[in-house]
């Protein structure tokens, strides 16, 4: 179940949804520390309509508290995160490491940091 389905079938205050959250967490996932590790990860998404493979931007949806983690084309939405992968997404993109986020042929989302062995994607063209 995602979001929208816990608030409907639960009536959850938007604390109580981020618990949840934590909760279904898939705990052996380790997405974040995989994809910092230098990983290629793929994640399967929810997906809306019939859309191409290529990049995407993955952000909050302009929900209600706590809002979905979208994935976005062009401004429209292709798919969301599943609620199991929905904290360590989030978490990952909280870091602000630059991220490379694509949607794949077979329709999952494949996430690697940029160049991950150069110090400046990781600090900025100064460093510290």
């Amino acid at each position: 179940m995602d979001i929208g389905k816990w608030l409907l079938l639960f009536g959850a205050s938007p604390s109580e949804l981020g618990d949840l959250l934590v909760f279904s967490r898939a705990r052996d996932a380790r997405i974040t520390s995989r994809v910092l590790a230098g990983e290629v990860v793929e994640v399967r998404l929810v997906i809306e309509g019939s859309p191409d493979a290529g990049d995407i931007e993955v952000r909050e949806a302009e929900e209600d508290p706590p809002p979905r983690l979208a994935a976005f084309r062009d401004g429209e939405v292709v798919g969301y995160v599943r609620s199991e992968h929905h904290d360590d997404v989030s978490r990952l993109l909280a870091i602000g490491v630059p991220l490379s986020i694509m949607l794949t042929e077979e329709r999952t989302m494949r996430i690697l940091v940029n160049d991950p062995t150069e110090r400046t994607a990781w600090l900025g063209e100064d460093g510290p």
